[in-house]
């Protein structure tokens, strides 16, 4: 919560250069989550300008902003649905499971960059796919032509070296 806690004070003050470091700081700490979420979406060539977009929704319309909520709920919200209605716009057909989930990615944040210096894009996809957008092991199988056994060994390595990242990162 420190970041919304800048942020509501640089708002509060009407402090302008300090609101841009915090502009800057809220960036830095939710792009990575922000692309992850969008790239489920669409495809590599539209993803920088949604996130973009995301971005630009969040700071345009602070005073939607709540902050009982992180910024990172929020911002992941704000991505989910700027993904969605791209891709309608696209015509990409989307599952109504994923369109209609809520992300509460708070704690995201902060895990992804540390697990993602370990784990392989296969193994970030997977868990990705698994634990945020909170598809299902089996529809993952038959997104991706994978057997159902193999998907579940990769996302149990996966998990592994997960834990095992953040274990090392907590010794630090």
């Amino acid at each position: 919560m420190i970041l919304e806690q800048k942020l509501k004070r640089a708002l509060k003050n009407g402090e302008k250069e300090r609101l841009s470091i915090v502009f800057k700081e809220i960036y830095d700490a939710n792009f990575k989550l922000v692309y992850y979420v969008i790239r489920f979406y669409l495809p590599i060539d539209q993803i920088e300008d949604i996130v973009q977009d995301t971005f630009l929704a969040f700071f345009n319309h602070l005073e939607n902003y709540d902050y009982s909520t992180s910024i990172s709920t929020y911002l992941t919200r704000i991505a989910h649905n700027k993904a969605i209605n791209q891709a309608k716009k696209n015509n990409i057909i989307l599952d109504d499971q994923i369109e209609n989930h809520v992300y509460n990615s708070s704690s995201y944040n902060s895990i992804i960059p540390i697990i993602e210096k370990k784990l392989s894009k296969e193994e970030m996809d997977l868990i990705i796919k698994h634990v945020i957008i909170g598809y299902s092991l089996q529809e993952i199988a038959q997104e991706t032509n994978i057997n159902r056994n193999t998907i579940k060994s990769i996302y149990l390595r996966a998990i592994k070296k997960a834990r095992k990242a953040l274990k090392e990162e907590q010794k630090l």
